[in-house]
Parts: structure tokens; sequence; C-alpha cells
């Protein structure tokens, strides 16, 4: 009973942080904010055109995720990358108690599985036996 109900609450979580993220999902996502500023050597250009590739391949797998994501999340502020991070931690951690949900359920189903199939092979020797005595008084 307190795995149903753990259950029914993490599925009202998840309900909530979704129905959350579709809302902010109707603002476009930032992926190339104000880079680093501090970098005046000749190597600037290329570590903006690498910060800039990181952005648009983080930008695209956010894209298709089949997790809760902020839709508003700037790739070069600490405070949306915080939020981002929280956001697949929890996530994380509503998959991982589904899946240990799931390994009881199926060590459950095991366990009967295991029982019906005693019952069987039991069933099975029963009859047999009495397909021999009845053979045997027929004969």
């Amino acid at each position: 009973m307190s795995q149903l109900q753990e259950e029914k609450q993490l599925a009202n979580d998840m309900g909530k942080r979704y129905k959350l993220a579709l809302e902010n999902a109707k603002k476009p996502p930032r992926t190339a904010g104000a880079l680093s500023s501090s970098r005046t050597d000749s190597s600037s250009q290329e570590h903006k055109q690498q910060d800039r590739q990181v952005m648009s391949k983080i930008a695209t797998l956010m894209g298709k995720s089949s997790f809760p994501c902020p839709a508003d999340v700037d790739l070069s502020s600490p405070h949306s990358l915080r939020e981002l991070c929280l956001s697949l931690l929890e996530t994380l951690g509503d998959r991982m108690t589904q899946l240990r949900h799931q390994r009881g359920a199926n060590r459950h189903i095991a366990m009967r599985w295991g029982a019906a199939a005693v019952v069987v092979v039991a069933a099975t020797a029963v009859i047999a036996s009495t397909i021999t005595i009845f053979a045997a008084a027929i004969s």
C-alpha cells in the first residue's frame, strides 16, 4: 500500500514538473549568450568557437530530451545552469524510484511464476499417477 502511495505521489510530482516545463516551453530557448569576456589572448576566437559549438550541442540535446527542461535556459548564466541541473537530478531521482518499483514488481511476478510452476509440476505428477492407476485398473 505504501508503495502505491509513493508511486502516486511520484506521478503527481512528475505531472506538476511537466506542466511547469510545458508552461516554460512557450518561451524560445536562448543558446548563444554572452561568452566570457576575460579571454583576450590569441586563442580567444578558438575558445569562443568551441563555446558556441558546445552551447549548440547542449541546446540540440535539450530539444531532443524527454524530461522536463526549462525552456528559457541561458547557457551562459550560472543560475539557469543550476535550474537545468536541478531538473535533471530530480528527473534522475524519479526514474531511479520508478526502476526500483519495477524491479520489486518483477521479483513479485517471478515468485508467483515460480509458485505456479510448482503447482503445474505437482498437478502433472498427480495426473500421471492417476492415469497409471486407471490403466492398471483397466487391464
